[in-house]
């Protein structure tokens, strides 16, 4: 038996691993090194457990072994370890870093300046100018540790339209949680992280529409739009790796971004919640005609980025196209419904009839009030067959045993329609949601500007979404009893699609969209404390909003 080299020797041990081997069993040094890097204990035994690796990698001082870090890195990537005979790329075309794809490497991350720092990043217009300090996570724990440690909420107020009222106890659920809507203002990276002690893995859906980074305005009242790029990016990621903790397993996030930072945004969200947990990226269509003051290319559109917290869950199967939803004009214990006819197709399609399906060939015997049916033949019962108005003989939508469960479980509807008895099924209310999001309902200025400016009587406010962006992604990713988060509040629009979905479709009393009503029925000083709150806002404020 030939002697093995110590290359073969060292890569046969290796793949020992499993973490160091791809499905086609070939080693991936990326992996190897970068558990090097981090001194992995598994790593450092499966290398000391071989006397000649050892001595290779590791240099004794005083009687103990110390690992030889860049020794080993430096074999690594010498160009003959794994080298081969053959090609290395046989037949796939690529991106490629040390041999691997990058669809097959899980290590491959975004990296800027600053990433290892924390950024306290304030937006409000008084902290516009101040130097933002970068806190490195390794080098500055104390500081790290003080500015995310739980802070108090102080000035509690609680506001209805008869103004504001001070708070002697907070409404809370039989868990603890507390169960009110909350506007808070302050700095959203030390209120998030105060917030953790409360909402842990108890949040529904985050929704974030984030300063976009496109160096807005001096002189117009928005977010602290001038970060440089890896600073935004700094302060992004420190703020969603919190959002993450919020999420309940089944949670969503989805964050509203424009073309400017939409790729590098989509690969650091990748990285904290994970490439295969990124449901969309939706195309809102927010401006049809485009903006006038663009150059080249108007733009018309901005985009939604949607992903779920954990892998395998996806959004409800609800309709969000406003024609489409009449058509579900019935309801039950369980929801929206239309009566589609139980025959495979009204009127026959290829595949459908008796002869292409005979399983789906049955009677259905039906009692005389239509309460009762039976696959048997029963005295008294009446024989349905699925045979059409023109006498075509088609079959039913499912075989017998799925008609008798769905029988059972109220999911069919009988009734006679002119002297003959017609079987029906519920359609339940769904639809396929596209990843372009074009409705007028959609556009920024009508259903975002216009409309606050309505509420507040003047303007203001710049670039809030459109009502109904917002309350579609919410019909979409929770339900009543939900937790919201918004810690981008701005303009306060998700808390206006949480109040509208709470009367349209959770249970409220049935209302429109019109908020001029509440406008003037609120007392001089409500209206008053919130025009202030509107000019002054704390604009990095987090709303959680319990959907009651």
């Amino acid at each position: 038996m030939p002697t093995r080299t110590f290359n073969e020797k060292l890569i046969e041990r290796l793949k020992t691993d499993a973490r160091f081997v791809d499905n086609a069993g070939e080693l991936i040094p990326a992996a190897v090194k970068d558990r090097a890097w981090h001194l992995d204990p598994g790593l450092l035994t499966l290398l000391m457990t071989d006397k000649e690796i050892e001595a290779q990698f590791f240099d004794e001082i005083n009687g103990r072994w110390v690992f030889n870090y860049n020794t080993f890195i430096t074999y690594l990537s010498d160009k003959n370890f794994l080298a081969n005979a053959y090609t290395r790329f046989r037949n796939k075309i690529g991106l490629n870093i040390d041999d691997k794809f990058l669809p097959e490497r899980s290590e491959v991350a975004l990296v800027w300046p600053y990433k290892d720092c924390v950024l306290e990043g304030g937006q409000t217009r008084q902290e516009e100018k101040r130097t933002e300090i970068f806190f490195n996570e390794l080098l500055a724990p104390d500081e790290i540790n003080r500015l995310l440690a739980p802070k108090v909420f102080t000035q509690w107020k609680r506001h209805t339209h008869a103004g504001a009222h001070p708070i002697s106890a907070i409404k809370r659920g039989e868990d603890g949680t507390i169960r009110e809507n909350l506007l808070i203002k302050g700095n959203n990276l030390l209120a998030l992280h105060s917030l953790k002690l409360q909402f842990r893995g108890k949040v529904k859906c985050v929704y974030i529409d984030p300063p976009y980074n496109t160096g807005g305005a001096a002189d117009s009242f928005t977010y602290n739009n001038t970060f440089n790029h890896s600073t935004w990016l700094t302060f992004m990621r420190n703020r969603l790796e919190v959002a993450k903790d919020l999420l309940r397993p089944d949670g969503f996030i989805a964050i509203a971004i424009d073309h400017h930072e939409l790729f590098y945004l989509g690969v650091l969200a990748d990285e904290v919640f994970g490439r295969a947990n990124r449901l969309a990226t939706v195309s809102v269509v927010h401006q049809a005609r485009g903006r006038n003051m663009d150059k080249g290319f108007s733009t018309s559109n901005e985009f939604m980025l949607v992903y779920a917290k954990t892998r395998g869950n996806n959004i409800k199967n609800v309709v969000i196209d406003e024609e489409k939803k009449k058509q579900f004009n019935l309801s039950d214990e369980k929801g929206n419904y239309y009566l589609k006819n139980y025959i495979m197709v009204q009127g026959g399609s290829r595949g459908c009839t008796r002869q292409d399906k005979p399983a789906y060939w049955y009677p259905i015997y039906v009692s005389e009030d239509l309460t009762a049916v039976s696959l048997e033949k029963v005295d008294g019962y009446e024989e349905v067959l699925p045979i059409t108005n023109t006498g075509r003989e088609m079959t039913w939508v499912t075989k017998p045993e799925t008609f008798l469960k769905r029988f059972s479980n109220n999911e069919v509807v009988i009734k006679r329609e002119n002297g003959k008895i017609v079987i029906c099924r519920k359609f339940r209310e769904q639809q396929i949601i596209p990843t372009h999001w074009i409705a007028r309902k959609y556009n920024a200025t009508s259903h975002g500007t216009m409309l606050l400016e309505k509420i507040i009587g003047k303007r203001g406010v710049s670039y809030p979404k459109s009502l109904y962006t917002v309350m579609d992604i919410l019909k979409l990713t929770t339900d009543t009893g939900d937790i919201i988060v918004d810690f981008f509040a701005g303009s306060g629009t998700t808390g206006h699609a949480v109040v509208e979905l709470n009367k349209r479709e959770w249970g409220g009393a049935k209302g429109s969209l019109s908020s001029s009503s509440s406008w003037k029925s609120m007392s001089p000083s409500a209206k008053s404390g919130l025009k202030r709150f509107l000019r002054k806002r704390g604009l990095s404020a987090p709303t959680s909003s319990p959907v009651n």
